[in-house]
């Protein structure tokens, strides 16, 4: 989904004759994952934008995301026990074994 395939589709809809056409490729899926390359800046710019999607200030979430991003999975039990693990870990002095990997961590 990078600008070839976004001049391509927006050509596309251009090219259309009938306006319903174009109100469908605009509401395409294809048409929203070009939108979503564009805010996440393929090809330039990589890295989780999860806290701006889930962001409550304005109301960008509820407008605009809900629908794509129904299931907002930032805290699970799953996800609370493997950080229970890593802390007693960590106390458990397995920490250091990792450092070389992740830096050393001070308490």
């Amino acid at each position: 989904h990078g600008f070839k395939q976004l001049t391509e589709f927006l050509g596309n809809v251009i090219d259309q004759t009938d306006t319903e056409q174009q109100k469908s490729l605009i509401r395409s899926e294809d048409s929203f994952n070009l939108w979503q390359s564009i805010l996440r800046g393929a090809g330039a710019v990589i890295g989780c934008r999860r806290c701006q999607d889930v962001c409550p200030v304005g109301d960008d979430y509820e407008l605009l995301l809900k629908e794509a991003v129904e299931i907002i999975a930032e805290e699970t039990p799953e996800k609370t026990a493997r950080l229970k693990n890593m802390v007693d870990g960590e106390d458990e002095g397995n920490y250091l074994a990792q450092s070389r990997w992740i830096g050393i961590m001070e308490k």
